[in-house]
């Protein structure tokens, strides 16, 4: 499943916010969420073990909003959220050339379904509440598979 939302309150496109959407260069204001099937579903431990180039990874910081840093191909930025057991998020920031639009790639999981964010990197400060507000848009779909 694909939606295609506004930032900051996950308005979704329809015939009154047409003009809004059109008015957005890259991802500026525009987020896309892709849920993928439970049988499509990676743990996110992999992913980041997929990711991360070894040895680049730092602890968090308020400098990288309360996310751990690393590498990813030598050049882009990943960030990754840990709890003692489990890998809570990955996010993973391409960094181009200024007269480009930045993005990233923020994966969770919600229940046992992938779920993958892409969002102008101006808004990686507000991953935390991003990914909360997604889960509560997601919940009003219906409650989520086992985890």
């Amino acid at each position: 499943m694909l939606l295609r939302v506004l930032l900051p309150n996950l308005k979704p496109y329809s015939e009154e916010t047409a003009k809004e959407y059109a008015a957005q260069r890259g991802h500026d204001r525009q987020m896309n969420i892709l849920v993928s099937r439970e049988s499509e579903r990676v743990p996110l431990n992999k992913l980041l073990e997929t990711f991360l180039d070894k040895g680049t990874d730092r602890p968090a910081s308020d400098e990288t909003f309360d996310l751990s840093f690393g590498r990813y191909r030598g050049k882009d930025d990943l960030y990754f959220a840990r709890s003692e057991k489990s890998v809570d998020a990955v996010i993973l920031c391409w960094n181009v050339p200024p007269d480009q639009s930045a993005s990233c790639n923020h994966y969770f999981n919600f229940g046992s379904y992938n779920v993958q964010l892409t969002y102008g990197r101006q808004h990686l400060h507000e991953w935390k509440a991003i990914q909360q507000a997604v889960t509560t848009l997601l919940k009003s779909f219906g409650a989520p598979s086992k985890n």
